[in-house]
């Protein structure tokens, strides 16, 4: 509602006849949602990477519930990342053409599963569960390659199955999304 006020008053300001004033309006909304799209993704990555090197480089977590609860909020974050971006990068959220689809894989989720992975990565598993940590980050890797090779893979879930069961038996119900 307010970017529409926005885009109208805007284009009044500028003198602009009513014909044109509708083009114009399209236009700039059109640079908007490209330059809007591009400034979050920056954003995110640069407060990604800032909250990384603050953290340190790999965080020991004593327990699996103590490990449950940081991975659980790493890939909270990642997926609430992805959809604040997804609402402005797709003209129509819902109804998102597969150019769309495919250039939000290359430049938003691919990224940022990676970006996720590599802080699981860096959180050592509880003693005992190391191999099944390593499987679950594994398949968790080899969905995001799959969408790499062929962006047009993507579309509401870049994650494979395998790796969903794997994480929600483990307890990594926000990453299993």
């Amino acid at each position: 509602m307010t970017r529409n006020f926005w885009f109208r008053s805007a284009a009044s300001d500028a003198g602009c006849s009513h014909g044109n004033t509708q083009v114009r309006e399209q236009r700039t909304k059109k640079k908007f949602k490209r330059v809007g799209g591009l400034t979050i993704v920056s954003f995110v990555v640069f407060v990604t990477l800032a909250v990384v090197s603050v953290a340190g480089a790999e965080q020991r977590v004593s327990t699996r519930a103590a490990f449950l609860k940081v991975g659980n909020a790493i890939c909270s974050r990642a997926t609430q990342q992805m959809d604040l971006i997804g609402i402005t990068f797709f003209e129509s959220p819902g109804h998102s053409t597969r150019a769309e689809r495919m250039a939000f894989a290359r430049k938003v989720a691919i990224p940022t599963a990676q970006h996720e992975l590599g802080q699981l990565r860096a959180l050592r598993p509880p003693t005992g569960d190391e191999l099944r940590v390593k499987a679950i980050l594994a398949a968790f890797q080899a969905a995001v390659n799959k969408v790499r090779a062929d962006p047009s893979s993507f579309g509401g879930r870049y994650r494979s199955e395998r790796a969903s069961q794997l994480a929600r038996a483990y307890g990594l119900s926000a990453c299993a999304n």
